[in-house]
């Protein structure tokens, strides 16, 4: 049963900023994705359904957790949610040390080729599945095949599997090719789901913790913060926990956020460590940093902005302060050879967290009450494209 945890006093505020009037799915992944080298020239199929009250995002989890800390909305959140985040940074990891994972992850050398098939052709084929047949694949392909269902998600909420097959394929990319072949033929948060799927993410991440040091850091900083979500379900919440969850800094110049969600951006969009130095992540606070952490004890807590971000401390360790312009991609990419019935297209898969939805406020038990629109909750979604034919003949 989900659990709904109250942080502030304050009521949640109704929805004030206008969002996009629905967008069709090309409009939609223009907004959170942009490259200089690919472009979309026929989209063959997607998760994404247009609606309104959704918003593309690049990060859609940290965004909606910052926007609802800023705007004083409620917050909706997925054990899908928690695990797709920890996905797209563990893809910009393995994707940034290749080399040195290479014994880890498979035994051949370069980039080996893997094919799944299907009757029908682009229009007709279910390329989603397509996808969960490559992550199947790939599992035959490992040197650890129970890594597959490590990273494929069994929630009760689980709908994103799909999402997590991509973001596996994307992890891997560096030593497989991937061919598809068709043939004719914040005031408060709403845990959803149960007890047991945050506590199968907190058994994952002893797999994770094997990838390396930067790896073994990042769970460090993940295990206080999913016990919690854990005792949430038996116990009352701990205010001071959940207060901890982001700080935002005011004034002019670069911004930074702070608390526990910036474990999510351990890594950067090209893969290299923004967290913690790793020598110091456990080290003692200073007079000084100890100083500054009266402020998350304030009851205005929710409604301050600071100047300079206490250090957050949380089972003897130091969380990092994360520039909001390094907040890293929410999402993957990933090449794909379609034949289609013979004929060849230069493809792009594209998944993850890319947006966030306004939905109506609910009741203890996951119900939609009232009406009112407060409350965000970050939506996960895949896409798949055939490039432009200038950047296809590129390659």
């Amino acid at each position: 049963m989900p659990v709904s945890i109250r942080i502030a006093t304050h009521e949640a505020e109704e929805k004030k900023v206008l969002t996009p009037d629905s967008l069709r799915p090309e409009e939609f992944l223009a907004k959170f994705w942009a490259s200089k080298k690919v472009e979309c020239e026929e989209m063959l199929q997607t998760s994404y359904t247009p609606a309104e009250d959704y918003s593309p995002n690049y990060n859609g989890f940290v965004q909606a957790v910052v926007q609802a800390y800023n705007d004083h909305h409620n917050l909706l959140i997925r054990p899908d949610d928690i695990w797709i985040a920890i996905l797209s940074q563990l893809n910009l990891y393995i994707n940034a040390h290749v080399e040195e994972l290479h014994s880890f992850f498979v035994r051949h050398e370069g980039q080996r080729e893997l094919e799944v098939n299907a009757h029908g052709n682009r229009y007709t084929v279910d390329f989603g599945a397509m996808a969960q047949d490559m992550s199947r694949l790939l599992m035959q392909n490992i040197n650890d095949p129970t890594l597959h269902d490590v990273i494929m998600p069994d929630f009760t909420t689980t709908t994103d599997r799909i999402v997590c097959s991509v973001m596996m394929m994307s992890a891997l990319k560096c030593y497989f090719r991937y061919t598809m072949r068709t043939r004719c033929g914040i005031p408060s948060i709403t845990l959803l789901g149960e007890k047991s799927d945050y506590e199968s993410i907190l058994n994952h991440l002893n797999t994770v913790a094997t990838l390396g040091k930067e790896p073994l850091a990042f769970t460090r900083l993940l295990r206080p913060i999913l016990a919690q979500f854990i005792r949430s379900f038996d116990e009352p919440p701990s205010l001071e926990f959940w207060s901890k969850i982001c700080h935002y800094q005011a004034g002019s110049g670069t911004h930074h956020i702070g608390g526990w969600i910036s474990a999510f951006c351990s890594w950067g969009t090209k893969g290299i460590w923004m967290g913690t130095n790793l020598d110091f992540i456990d080290s003692p606070l200073t007079e000084a940093e100890i100083a500054r952490i009266q402020p998350y004890e304030s009851d205005e807590l929710m409604k301050r902005r600071f100047h300079r971000i206490p250090v957050l401390i949380l089972d003897g360790l130091r969380y990092p302060t994360i520039r909001t312009v390094d907040i890293p991609d929410g999402f993957c990419q990933v090449d794909v050879r379609l034949i289609d019935n013979g004929e060849e297209f230069k493809c792009m898969m594209i998944a993850g967290s890319v947006g966030i939805v306004w939905r109506e406020d609910f009741d203890s038990d996951g119900t939609s009450a009232w009406g009112k629109k407060r409350t965000l909750q970050p939506a996960s979604e895949w896409f798949l494209f055939v490039k432009s034919t200038s950047e296809s003949s590129s390659e």
